[in-house]
């Protein structure tokens, strides 16, 4: 099979041009000579200690850098002097502290523009592959020299330019919500169902209007091939105008076999246009449903809406989408916030993990950071605890506060319990953290367990971690954030019934009395996720933070604010918890602060790839 070579290909390193249908205005010419190669990023592995009686496990760690891409490149002149301005030009960027990207774009038709990121370069003078003969041969006669560019780079190729994941839009008015409901789904006027493949379902069946919802359920083939990836579509026609609502909120349950709940690969798609719309923002609901509510940017207005959703396993005869209700809303949020907790979740593109530099900043609603700011990424939701508290001594125990992150306090003389369905926690290794106000060094007791629906001790289920956590706030800021303990989450593998909850209690140690106020806790897996708490003085008025990744120019991760005053500096009064990673797929972002209400949040990074830049896989097979 024959490759045609069917648009100009271009190599560049900084300002040398080795490769371009562009002839530079140098008195010499570059030329990289057939066989250049890029090279493989090298795996990282190590084994890992198993029960199995032969073989051995390998896990894989991380990535090297690639493996050597050398360049080859011809210089051309007409006379010595100008040969030696062409060398000159390659040392220029030999001899950089900070050596420029390898920039490529391959041969065929429709290619990417990509980018190597070079950590270091060796540079020789080269005369093995210039016809065998003598460089000063060559030299003399032909007025070309050969010099080999041994590139190192980071393992994975990037896009040329970012990608900019803006913030969310501000709400009108902060102190008044906007609900509006399109569709409360106890019909199925105006719906219809796909499926993707169209064909081989052993049982399409839908739309129908069951338990407050409309459904849609197809059992897979029982024999024969089938692909990994199907979907499963609601649509629904009528036309919607947005107005001053910029987010589309539906409330979903997706599900195998109609019972095991899944966490919902749900896209839409408006107007018919094919084009997915992931959501921003995903919270999970308890109660026996288990269902998931979920925003979406949403344009102006729309006559048809499709609802999606992927399955990639076929272990279970059925396939089940449930929606519950369609709305529209001027804000993203979460339970209990008023707008000083902000959950998002970002799609990062390529095939590659990445660094990104995530910003928030203040609105009109005031500064940023009065004491504390909490930022958390990872592959699960953070769970915020406030809501989940329903004991009554505590109930009776607490004060509004709209000033508060969470909206209320209590003080921990009283025990708070909280309780979070099973469903609602991937088994992981959680953080439990809380905002609370004291001065000087306490102490707090903590426990988790599982308990029934009604919170009640489950006979032989009634395991509890329990420990104590001795605190200390070095600063006059009362309030600050805490890192209580770090958790396996539900304590015990499967408790068997998925109404069952976990119990989490706090309380103030024995004789520390009501010294403690709490304001709010979360639980945020730790396993596959990262925490960065800032402790900046109130005084300080920030007005600006970025969390940035380690890049080649600056290779330790770093946190910069921005005071109202305009200077920007490192922040050093800070907690981090993990690593902040950004892999391809669906990211979670959670941002708490204790002055700005819905904070713009954005985040900026690179694609990245195995080796050839292009657009991102479908999540969503189209219907």
């Amino acid at each position: 099979m024959t490759t045609v070579l069917d648009q100009a290909h271009e190599l560049t390193w900084g300002g040398v041009v080795f490769a371009s249908d562009t002839e530079p205005d140098t008195p010499y010419r570059f030329e990289a000579l057939v066989g250049t190669a890029y090279g493989n990023p090298v795996t990282l592995t190590e084994v890992v200690r198993s029960y199995l009686t032969d073989g051995e496990l390998i896990k894989r760690t991380g990535w090297g850098n690639r493996e050597e891409v050398p360049v080859y490149v011809r210089v051309s002149a007409p006379d010595g002097q100008a040969l030696a301005l062409g060398e000159a030009a390659l040392a220029q960027e030999y001899m950089a502290d900070a050596p420029a990207p390898l920039r490529w774009v391959p041969p065929t038709l429709g290619a990417w523009p990509m980018a190597f990121d070079v950590v270091h370069v060796d540079m020789e003078r080269d005369w093995k592959v210039d016809l065998g003969d003598s460089w000063d041969y060559r030299e003399r006669f032909d007025h070309t020299i050969v010099y080999k560019l041994a590139f190192t780079t980071l393992p994975f190729t990037r896009d040329w330019d970012t990608t900019i994941i803006p913030a969310l839009e501000v709400p009108a008015d902060p102190d008044e919500p906007v609900l509006i409901g399109i569709d409360s789904c106890d019909s199925t006027t105006g719906w219809e169902k796909y499926a993707s493949p169209s064909t081989g379902w052993n049982a399409l069946t839908g739309p129908v209007a069951v338990d407050g919802s409309v459904r849609v359920s197809a059992g897979v083939p029982s024999t024969g091939s089938w692909p990994w990836v199907s979907s499963l579509s609601l649509e629904r026609t009528g036309t919607v105008s947005m107005d001053d609502t910029p987010y589309l909120r539906l409330v979903v349950f997706v599900a195998d076999d109609g019972t095991t709940p899944l966490k919902p690969n749900v896209s839409v798609q408006y107007s018919g246009s094919g084009q997915n719309v992931y959501p921003v923002a995903v919270q999970r609901n308890g109660g026996s449903a288990h269902s998931f509510t979920m925003w979406f940017s949403a344009p102006s207005s729309f006559n048809r809406l499709r609802i999606n959703a992927r399955f990639t396993t076929t272990s279970e005869p059925f396939k089940y989408l449930y929606v519950y209700d369609v709305s529209r809303t001027d804000r993203v949020g979460i339970d209990g916030t008023n707008g000083l907790q902000v959950a998002r979740t970002a799609v990062i593109g390529g095939t590659a993990p990445t660094q990104a530099a995530i910003r928030l900043a203040s609105n009109d609603t005031g500064p940023l950071v009065g004491s504390t700011a909490l930022f958390y990424t990872g592959t699960s939701p953070v769970v915020s605890l406030r809501t989940r508290c329903s004991n009554s001594d505590a109930l009776g125990n607490r004060t509004v506060d709209p000033t508060k992150m969470s909206g209320a306090t209590n003080d921990l003389s009283v025990a708070m319990k909280f309780w979070i369905p099973v469903p609602m926690l991937t088994r992981a290794k959680y953080s439990f953290l809380a905002r609370m106000a004291f001065t000087g060094t306490k102490t707090v007791s903590w426990s988790a367990k599982l308990v029934d629906a009604t919170g009640a001790d489950i006979p032989g289920s009634d395991l509890v971690t329990s420990g104590v956590a001795l605190l200390r706030n070095p600063t006059t800021d009362p309030w600050r954030i805490h890192h209580i303990a770090t958790q396996t989450l539900p304590p015990l593998t499967t408790s068997g019934v998925d109404t069952d909850q976990v119990q989490i209690t706090l309380t103030a140690a024995p004789g520390t009395g009501d010294t403690i106020t709490f304001d709010e806790g979360w639980l945020a897996n730790t396993d596959d996720g990262a925490i960065t708490l800032i402790h900046e003085p109130s005084s300080h008025d920030l007005t600006a933070v970025e969390l940035r990744s380690a890049q080649l120019d600056a290779p330790f991760p770093s946190v910069y604010g921005t005071w109202s005053s305009g200077r920007t500096q490192d922040i050093t009064r800070l907690t981090r918890i993990g690593s902040h990673k950004f892999k391809p797929g669906l990211l979670h972002i959670f941002t708490a602060t204790d002055m700005a209400r819905y904070a713009g949040c954005e985040l900026e990074y690179f694609r990245r790839y195995f080796l050839l830049a292009g657009p991102d896989l479908p999540t969503e097979v189209p219907a």
